[in-house]
C-alpha cells in the first residue's frame, strides 16, 4: 500500500500550485487588457485644429468640440459624410457655466466612431435653423484617415479639399470628385502623372445608373479614379478648360499633393 502523504503537506503544495497558475494567467490578462487598449483611441479636436489632416485606426473615437451661438443662432452641422467610415453617435450641447440663460452661447460636441477604412474631408457648417447653410460662413475642415491593416482603403476628395496634401498606401484608391455642368463646353481634363506613382484606372461623368432626364444646366460629377502603386510624391491636377477654345486658360483648376510611403 503506497504511503499517503501529510495532510499539511499536501494542502501547502495545492496552495503553490494554484499561486503559480494565477500568478501566470494575470500578466496575460493585463498584457490583453493593454492590447485592446492600445487599439482604441479617443481623439478631441477644437476650432483651433481646422484645416489640419488627422490620422485614426478602425474603433477610435473622434470628438470635436465646437462654440456655437445660443438661442435661434447658427450652430454646426456635418456635411457630406461618406458612409461606411465614419459614424456620427451623438452630437450634444455642452453644460457650462451660463446653462439655463437664455440666448446664452455654449459648446456643440460631435461624437464620430470610425466603422471603416477610407479618407475623406470631414467638412462641419455654421447653420442657422431651417436653412441648409449660414451665410456666415463659419467653417471647420479636417482631413480624416481611417487605416484598418491588411486592408486597401478608398481616399475621397471633392473640391473643397483643392491644395490640399494626403498620404495613401500602396493599393489604395483614391478619388476626385469635382462639379461641371450639364451641356456646358467646359469640362476637367486630368493631367497626366508619368511618374509611375499613382496611376489613373477610371473616369466616369453622372452617376452609375444613368438619370431618366438630365436637364441642360444641372450640375452634374465628373468622378476620376487613381491606385496608388509605387513609393514617392507625386501631385494630381485638374484643369476645368474650354472645349470649344483650346487658347483659352482653365476656368478653374484642382490639385492635389500625394504621398505615397
Amino acid at each position: 500500500m503506497p504511503r499517503l502523504l501529510p495532510v499539511a503537506f499536501r494542502e501547502s503544495v495545492a496552495a503553490l500550485y494554484v499561486l503559480l497558475v494565477l500568478g501566470s494567467a494575470r500578466p496575460q490578462s493585463l498584457w490583453a487588457q493593454n492590447q485592446n487598449q492600445q487599439h482604441t483611441s479617443i481623439v478631441t479636436l477644437t476650432a483651433e485644429s481646422s484645416g489640419k489632416p488627422l490620422q485614426l485606426s478602425l474603433g477610435d473615437v473622434l470628438i470635436i468640440r465646437l462654440p456655437a451661438a445660443g438661442g435661434p443662432g447658427p450652430a454646426w452641422r456635418v456635411m457630406d459624410l461618406v458612409p461606411g467610415m465614419l459614424a456620427l453617435t451623438s452630437n450634444t450641447k455642452l453644460p457650462g457655466i451660463l446653462s439655463g440663460v437664455p440666448g446664452a452661447p455654449f459648446t456643440q460636441e460631435l461624437r464620430f466612431q470610425t466603422i471603416g477604412p477610407g479618407g475623406q474631408m470631414l467638412t462641419l457648417v455654421s447653420v442657422a435653423p431651417g436653412r441648409s447653410y449660414s451665410p456666415i460662413g463659419d467653417l471647420f475642415q479636417t482631413y480624416v484617415t481611417v487605416d484598418q491593416p491588411g486592408v486597401a482603403k478608398n481616399v475621397s476628395f471633392s473640391e473643397r479639399g483643392n491644395r490640399s496634401q494626403v498620404t495613401v498606401n500602396k493599393g489604395d484608391q483614391l478619388t476626385v470628385q469635382l462639379e461641371t455642368t450639364v451641356g456646358s463646353t467646359f469640362q476637367w481634363e486630368a493631367v497626366p502623372v508619368s511618374n509611375g506613382i499613382v496611376k489613373l484606372v477610371k473616369q466616369q461623368v453622372g452617376p452609375d445608373k444613368p438619370r431618366k432626364k438630365v436637364k441642360v444646366g444641372a450640375p452634374e460629377d465628373v468622378v476620376f479614379q487613381y491606385q496608388a502603386l509605387n513609393s514617392g510624391q507625386t501631385t494630381v491636377k485638374f484643369l476645368y478648360r474650354d472645349t470649344a477654345d483650346n487658347e483659352a486658360p482653365p476656368k478653374r483648376t484642382f490639385e492635389l499633393a500625394v504621398t505615397v510611403p
